[in-house]
């Protein structure tokens, strides 16, 4: 039987309604599993798992090299690449470059969003102090939003005046000061503001010890005063001593151009009391010996969050949420306290055991060229029966409180630092740090000696931290990405040298970069010192040096980390422009 053509086309018909759904289906699994990060090696006849990088550089367009390959220009997306050891590098002309060794998983997408910053940085004058000021102070908000600085305005007297003239003297005459200038600059500008300047916010009256023979109202000593701005910006502390007197004043709003100056009502006061701004900005916190007291900057009400009478130091901290936290110390125990900044709605929220520093107790090493802090072990039981007895005494206050017993013995404790959304407590003590996340109900202690804190990421995520004084670590408390170099925990970062001193710690938005000012010195004559600005790159642990024409320690950098603000000389306000 022969067929003919029209029988032929519905075979065709047939067959192809059937080979079409199958080629459909193979090729959408096919493209599923790529997508995954599968790919197929026809040579071994085997799958392979793949990963993914997700390459950006700020600035844009820089060259990526991975694996010895050119592949294009960031931003570049790099798929299908093996499971293994890679290594990466990001160049651009006239910018430093960087490079990281890393291992990739299978079917991982790892973002690297990398900042680069120039290897000549460009100076750029903004602003210039008067010739009759003098500079004195620079002094940096919490939040890189403003730089503040204090001047004093200088008047020769008629006498230096008459006599220099008599003489016909070219020497410049003594000065004497009659005013402290405070000035702010807004380092984060938005995009109509082309041109803005450094302004006075607050005109002080120097207090004259020779013609002054009794203190007026609000006059400040300039040899012993200094300024202290609130987080938000919009207040002012000001301290000052006269005649063995200290006085404490604070400026109206700024934001509202309030020009007042209200001296804080704060009987027996010394020179050893500490005050300082509560993280919301709302209160102030007065540390005496044998109290601890809040003062409501709004109506000047002032409440005492807590008294002593033993010889012991006040630990305590606030967050954005209008709660200070604070520490009891008792014989067998820390104590950690929550309360409402007026005093109201304490509770304790958990405990940590102590030893007694008389007795001889065996400290867990680190290895120092370990860089990983190894992970403390639970704290073996109390040996002595009535300890043993007393703390799970203790235990039982606790439960009935319905707050925690962290089972962990420290030795002193130093100091505690809370998130500003309350989620995070971290804890220093001699011989451990300790994280407690609150959000997750979680709590980790570590082995490490003398920690000390140097100041959180910006999501507040992880925090950098300095053991035994001069080895950075790096805390991560939660990791939202993939990232190869990045994990949960405590990395050791590097150590400072010995002949240079760190300062000025700031990170960058991306969390990978960190910012500080490290002063060299080059011989052992005090004044032989070099001041540079460095970054560090937290993934490859490589240091940068960026600028060393640098007179001041003190900086601001603003929020995109391209540009930071400081005193290149004497009389000249910087604009220091590190990346474009």
């Amino acid at each position: 039987m022969i067929k003919t053509d029209s029988n032929k086309q519905l075979d065709i018909a047939v067959l192809s309604s059937y080979i079409l759904p199958i080629l459909l289906i193979i090729g959408t699994i096919l493209v599923y599993f790529t997508a995954r990060g599968y790919r197929i090696d026809f040579e071994n006849q085997e799958i392979e798992t793949t990963g993914t990088l997700n390459i950006k550089s700020s600035p844009t367009r820089a060259y990526v090299i991975l694996d010895d390959k050119l592949i294009g220009k960031t931003p570049k997306v790099s798929t299908g690449l093996a499971e293994g050891e890679h290594s990466i590098t990001i160049q651009k002309e006239n910018y430093h470059s960087w490079s990281m060794d890393f291992y990739l998983e299978g079917e991982s997408l790892i973002p690297i969003h990398i900042p680069l910053y120039l290897k000549e940085t460009m100076h750029k004058k903004i602003f210039q102090i008067d010739a009759d000021t003098e500079l004195d102070q620079i002094i940096n908000s919490e939040n890189n939003e403003f730089i503040y600085f204090t001047t004093m305005r200088k008047e020769e007297t008629q006498d230096q005046q008459q006599e220099e003239s008599e003489n016909n003297q070219t020497d410049q005459a003594l000065d004497t000061y009659t005013d402290i200038e405070i000035w702010r600059y807004q380092i984060n500008k938005y995009f109509w503001q082309f041109d803005i300047k450094p302004e006075i916010v607050y005109t002080l009256e120097v207090y004259d010890e020779q013609n002054d023979n009794n203190k007026t109202a609000q006059k400040i000593n300039i040899k012993n005063y200094s300024i202290l701005p609130s987080p938000n910006n919009e207040n002012i502390l000001i301290k000052t001593n006269i005649n063995d007197r200290v006085y404490y004043y604070i400026t109206g709003n700024l934001t509202q151009n309030e020009n007042k100056l209200t001296e804080l009502d704060l009987p027996n006061i010394t020179e050893q009391d500490k005050i300082s701004w509560s993280k919301d900005s709302k209160y102030l916190i007065l540390e005496k010996e044998n109290e601890l007291r809040s003062i409501n900057i709004q109506d000047g009400q002032q409440t005492i969050i807590i008294e002593k009478n033993h010889n012991t130091e006040f630990i305590w901290t606030s967050d954005m949420q209008g709660n200070l936290y604070y520490v009891d110390e008792t014989k067998n125990s820390y104590d950690f306290y929550q309360v409402l900044q007026n005093g109201k709605q304490k509770q304790m929220i958990f405990r940590t055991y102590r030893t007694n520093i008389n007795e001889s107790t065996e400290e867990t090493q680190t290895n120092p060229d370990q860089q990983d802090i190894n992970q403390d072990t639970k704290q073996e039981a109390q040996d002595n029966t009535e300890d043993s007895k007393l703390i799970e005494e203790q235990n039982q206050d606790v439960k009935g409180a319905q707050t925690e017993a962290i089972e962990v013995t420290l030795n002193k404790l130093n100091d505690i630092i809370v998130s500003d959304n309350g989620n995070f407590m971290i804890i220093f003590s001699d011989n451990k740090l300790i994280v407690n996340n609150n959000k997750e109900s979680t709590t980790d202690s570590y082995s490490v000696d003398n920690p000390e804190f140097i100041g959180f990421s910006p999501s507040q995520e992880g925090f950098l931290f300095l053991e035994e004084g001069n080895k950075v670590i790096n805390y991560n408390i939660e990791i939202e990405e993939n990232h190869p170099q990045k994990k949960e925990g405590p990395t050791y970062l590097f150590e400072f040298d010995e002949n240079s001193s760190y300062s000025n710690f700031n990170w960058h938005p991306y969390e990978n970069v960190i910012f500080y000012t490290k002063e060299i010195k080059n011989s052992e004559n005090v004044d032989d010192t070099q001041l540079k600005l460095c970054v560090f790159y937290i993934y490859n642990k490589q240091e940068i040096e960026i600028d060393d024409n640098l007179i001041f320690s003190q900086y601001s950098i603003n929020s995109e980390r391209n540009k930071l603000y400081t005193f290149c000389q004497k009389n000249y306000l910087c604009e220091i422009i590190i990346s474009e």
